[in-house]
């Protein structure tokens, strides 16, 4: 394959890529932080305009983080709107793919690197539905990391002896690449602190070889250590310390040290599994090709190890800087899990030329590409589930307003989030609303939408009590069969043969008495329909046994229901017999008739 047709299939392959994570964004929805986002910080008003966005970068630094950079880029995003957002965070996966190539070859981009890379990408990064789909997260992650990446790929370039465009532009570059140090000094505070190591190990590296280092490393540097104490020093770091009771917390207990390096990172790499077992096969493996292998000289371009090896101490530095912090979320672990995928990624490429076998190239392509391909497409399903509900309930949210309602209830999401690596995926993240109109997700959703207040419940429940309003009443009178059970409504409602019957009880009625006990439901028949089922199994003494064993359900306004659904093109009953019978003790109290009930459809 030349390199015009390797340049082909590597752009197929990245359009192919892009267009899944565009609709994987489209189906993302939003939460809490996203609409909170949206507002003046500290007011009701919307952001309207570019100076907003400013405005609300420097009240957030002052008051809550010293993140500059992403704050601007999330304020951004969420004024320019939700396909700006979906566009641009497909274009930033992207560019990461093809930069994490670019740190293995600057020369040319192979396929079964960009394999890896996305295999690595999705199943060995922590929490990326967090990190990379959900709004918030990903510019705050995603998007900071691909501004380190940026910033550290020329310093990598001359530590592979490789020119960049940034050397013929000398006084260009300097001012550009102190910029991208600043704004890099902004992004987070895991990365910068090794970044400043790496790239004094850089510049030893190159005094000790004595090669000429430009201009523009000494001011990237300098724009980074100009940027940091921006990062670590904002007042609203230590405010949103206060707020969140972690102000005066102990850096250096003992006990705390402990449990971080005992839990924290222990539960920080078994999420990073995948990672751990390339790493460790690629070194044994290199390790044993050198003993092995009598012919020496194909060890070549042995500083793709060093490099590697780099890589992977700044990874871990990166986890295990975040001692210094009072709480330890997983998806701070997204940077150093990166760079822990690069150190992977250039050792593999390393003992590929080794081995120089394009056969095995091919099946281990296959075999990544296989469970890849499975795994995309469960998630995709999720999404687009998640996406249809989400419209369902923007559909509820504007009918309410519509009919002046402002007390709403909305079904919660079938789709379950898997934040531990024991249940399963992470590549889906939920910060929805609750049970309880008081949690703030709930708060910030009703004042978005401008409700009084809003609650989720289970959706079956829901659906339930639509469907009851919707039917017909046949029997609508306080009907005591006995002191536990009161009976209210009979409704019905009929979609071709299939005759969907609601019992409606008491809402005072406590629904664990229903255990071992049937709802007997006789549908009586005419003559000309009994001699027409005559023999039938479900026909005795005169009708038609419809009998249910309650599956109660109680719905989100307190309505006690029990459901029957049955399938017959009858229509006519001369009389319904219902009442309690119980497995021990044979009928319990009164039994109900209705007579003559037509059911048609409606």
């Amino acid at each position: 394959m030349g390199n015009k047709s390797r340049l082909y299939f590597a752009m197929l392959f990245f359009s192919l890529f892009a267009i899944y994570f565009l609709i994987v964004n489209i189906y993302a929805p939003e939460f809490a932080d996203d609409y909170v986002n949206s507002y003046i910080r500290g007011t009701s008003y919307r952001m309207t305009t570019f100076a907003d966005i400013i405005k609300n970068t420097y009240l957030v630094y002052i008051g809550w983080t010293g993140r500059f950079t992403s704050s601007f880029l999330m304020y951004l995003s969420i004024y320019a709107g939700d396909m700006f957002f979906n566009v641009v965070n497909t274009i930033v996966i992207i560019l990461f793919f093809f930069l994490v190539s670019l740190y293995i070859n600057s020369k040319e981009v192979k396929f079964d690197n960009i394999i890896l890379i996305v295999f690595l990408f999705w199943f060995g990064l922590p929490v990326i539905g967090e990190t990379v789909f959900w709004t918030t997260g990903s510019i705050v992650y995603l998007w900071t990391t691909v501004i380190c990446l940026l910033f550290m790929l020329p310093y990598r370039y001359l530590f592979g002896e490789q020119s960049t465009p940034l050397d013929k532009y000398p006084k260009f570059s300097a001012l550009l690449m102190a910029f991208m140090g600043f704004i890099t000094g902004g992004t987070v505070e895991n990365f910068v602190p090794v970044s400043f190591l790496a790239i004094v190990l850089f510049y030893l590296y190159l005094r000790t070889k004595k090669k000429m280092i430009p201009g523009w490393f000494y001011s990237g540097f300098l724009g980074l250590f100009v940027g940091f104490p921006f990062l670590v020093l904002s007042p609203g770091n230590s405010i949103r310390a206060k707020v969140e009771g972690v102000e005066n917390f102990n850096r250096f207990d003992i006990s705390r040290i402990y449990y971080f390096f005992t839990s924290v990172l222990k539960d920080i790499y078994l999420h990073q599994f995948i990672l751990v077992i390339f790493f460790l096969v690629l070194v044994v493996l290199l390790f044993v090709m050198k003993i092995l292998r009598k012919d020496k000289s194909s060890f070549i371009n042995e500083k793709q190890v060093l490099l590697a090896a780099l890589f992977f101490i700044m990874s871990v530095l990166m986890q295990v800087i975040m001692i210094m912090s009072p709480y330890f979320p997983l998806r701070t672990s997204f940077i150093g899990a990166v760079f822990h995928l690069i150190a992977i990624v250039i050792l593999y490429n390393y003992i590929k030329q080794i081995i120089n076998n394009r056969v095995v190239n091919i099946i281990l392509s296959v075999g990544l590409l296989i469970p890849l391909t499975f795994s995309l497409n469960i998630v995709l399903v999720q999404y687009k589930t998640l996406h249809q509900q989400t419209n369902e309930r923007m559909q509820i949210v504007s009918q309410s307003v519509e009919n002046n309602i402002k007390d709403v209830i909305l079904p919660k999401y079938s789709v379950v989030e898997h934040p531990t690596f024991d249940q399963g995926s992470r590549h889906v993240f939920i910060r929805d609303i609750t049970e309880d109109t008081k949690n703030w997700t709930n708060e910030v959703f009703s004042k978005y939408f401008n409700l009084n207040s809003v609650r989720t419940v289970q959706s079956q429940a829901l659906e339930t009590e639509i469907d009851f309003k919707k039917s017909i009443s046949i029997y609508s009178s306080d009907f005591e069969f006995n002191k536990s059970f009161i009976l209210k409504d009979i409704r019905y409602f009929r979609e071709g043969s299939t005759l969907t019957f609601y019992f409606q009880f008491d809402p005072k009625t406590n629904t664990e008495i229903f255990s071992n006990k049937v709802l007997y439901f006789h549908a009586y028949l005419t003559e000309s329909d009994l001699e027409k089922y005559k023999g039938k199994e479900d026909v005795q003494y005169g009708f038609i046994n419809w009998d249910i064993v309650p599956d109660v359900i109680r719905t989100p306004n307190n309505l006690i229901l029990v459901k029957k659904t049955v399938n017959t093109d009858l229509d006519h009953f001369p009389k319904i017999s219902i009442g309690i019978y119980d497995y021990k003790n044979g009928n319990e109290g009164q039994s109900l008739e209705v007579t003559d009930i037509t059911l048609k459809e409606f």
